[in-house]
């Protein structure tokens, strides 16, 4: 592999990996929170199957014990060391590859990586219970602002593009699986989400959480609790940064500029992504949300096909975890 293969490799999962701990830690603070609300009586263990179908693996899933389910999500999802995306295993991965592509970074980013992961392998049970969930978790946040908010002074080259990627097709497979946690869930559980103060609700408003769009719905939309305003907001807004749509154009674009020989194959794949997400109507991922299984399907493709024609690998499993650093 070339030098410039690796520090591509390198630069891709480090951004993989920072979303991803982003991602975590938001989505267990949800989990947290509606673990606490009366609709789900001590030890219920529906918050902690959404939190683990949206942040874990199916295997991880089926493994979720009877007794206790929160605090063993907690132990796997915040500072587990075999797991590898658990917010200990993310943030030594973003500081990992951050120090391989030092050479291609400021001293800002690298400084913030590094103090971030110095900081994260105090994460264990103890430490838990002694700052608490909460603490924990804004912690583990608002490092990751810092780190992202450095990658912004970042030159506009090879690096940078890669970067992009790696953010644009984490955030694909976060909001899908967020749309097919809850838009399911929804439709069970949620048929008083326009009533404030009511279990249905409270599951649309955990829904805006783990999708990072509280505050747009508010300010864009209306009616309170309506589900094809929620969806499209996530999936379908183009000037929302997390929707599919949005990320779908912003990966094509960044795609294009690495495209230096020509259209690639991650690149075909990519546009056709977003061609689906435009025909895919908000009402066909409400009646149809198994249809978005397809489409992680495709996020899958996309990640193996930027392996092979710009970081010089052979495709990643579906696992979407770094084989090698």
């Amino acid at each position: 592999m070339s030098t410039l293969s690796r520090i591509a490799v390198n630069c891709l999962w480090m951004a993989r990996y920072l979303e991803r701990a982003e991602n975590t830690a938001r989505l267990i603070s949800v989990a947290q929170q509606q673990s606490l609300l009366p609709e789900f009586p001590l030890n219920d263990a529906r918050p902690w199957r959404w939190l683990l179908d949206i942040a874990a693996d199916d295997k991880v899933l089926d493994k979720l014990p009877g007794d206790n389910p929160g605090n063993a999500a907690l132990a796997l999802l915040i500072y587990d060391h075999e797991y590898p995306s658990s917010l200990w295993s993310c943030l030594r991965a973003v500081r990992e590859n951050a120090r391989t592509a030092r050479s291609r970074l400021t001293n800002d980013l690298w400084e913030a990586t590094n103090t971030t992961w110095i900081e994260a392998q105090k994460l264990d049970a103890n430490s838990l219970a002694e700052r608490g969930v909460s603490t924990t978790l804004e912690w583990a946040s608002r490092r990751c602002m810092w780190i992202r908010a450095t990658i912004e002074d970042l030159l506009e080259d090879h690096a940078a593009n890669i970067i992009s990627v790696g953010r644009t097709i984490e955030r694909c497979d976060n909001t899908i699986r967020i749309l097919r946690a809850f838009v399911p869930a929804m439709k069970k559980y949620g048929q008083d989400s326009a009533i404030p103060g009511t279990p249905g609700y409270r599951l649309w408003d955990a829904m805006l959480s783990a999708a990072g769009v509280h505050d747009w719905y508010r300010k864009i939309y209306g009616p309170l609790g309506d589900l094809p305003n929620t969806v499209e907001l996530i999936a379908r807004y183009d000037k929302q940064p997390r929707s599919l749509l949005f990320n779908a154009r912003r990966l094509a674009t960044a795609l294009g500029h690495l495209a230096e020989n020509g259209r690639t194959t991650c690149l075909q794949r990519a546009e056709n992504l977003t061609k689906s997400f435009d025909q895919l109507s908000v009402a066909d991922l409400i009646s149809e949300p198994e249809r978005l299984s397809d489409l992680l399907m495709e996020i899958y493709l996309i990640s193996d096909a930027v392996a092979i024609d710009h970081c010089g690998q052979e495709p990643s499993t579906s696992t979407q975890s770094q084989s090698s650093t």
